[in-house]
């Protein structure tokens, strides 16, 4: 096996492994990654315009509009009504939420910490550098192709279309 393939074999392993790790751990906690980013991004934002937090969040409205009726159920942000336009709800933050996400924040750097515990700061240093121009290249990548699905379908037609035996 070339040193490609078994990357990524390993790769494959790992996403898996972090993403049934990371369901266990997020259902064991009030909201997802979605209500957090919500969370995020309202405290470091401020109060805005629902709408306006669907657009930034590039989500659609129906969605928010669901994980906001949790989110306010809990008590972790408030929706007011604009004076002016009573069908317009302005989204803010409460202080409930602020602590909730410090909470989950303090949360995910201890589980940051615990996963990268195998290496070494040096170790965990080059992984950084190497996942981070990665990252940059497959973001590149993915700009350029905007239709990756297709693409790929097109790449495994060209590829089986000359193995066809007739």
């Amino acid at each position: 096996m070339n040193t490609s393939d078994s990357l990524y074999r390993l790769f494959h392993s790992a996403f898996h492994l972090i993403v049934r790790q990371m369901m266990y751990r997020t259902s064991h906690h009030h909201g997802g990654q979605g209500q957090l980013q919500i969370l995020s991004f309202l405290d470091e934002q401020g109060a805005m315009k629902q709408k306006l937090l669907a657009g930034h969040l590039g989500i659609r409205e129906a969605s928010l509009s669901e994980s906001l009726v949790k989110l306010e159920a809990q008590g972790l942000i408030s929706r007011t009504k604009d004076e002016t336009d009573r069908r317009v709800l302005s989204v803010a933050i409460t202080e409930t939420g602020r602590l909730f996400l410090s909470e989950r924040t303090k949360h995910v750097t201890k589980e940051a910490n615990d996963l990268f515990s195998p290496l070494t700061q040096e170790e965990q240093q080059q992984l950084e550098t190497l996942m981070a121009k990665l990252v940059e290249s497959w973001e590149a990548e993915a700009a350029l192709d905007s239709e990756p699905r297709i693409r790929h379908s097109q790449r495994r037609g060209e590829r089986h279309r000359g193995h066809h035996h007739e």
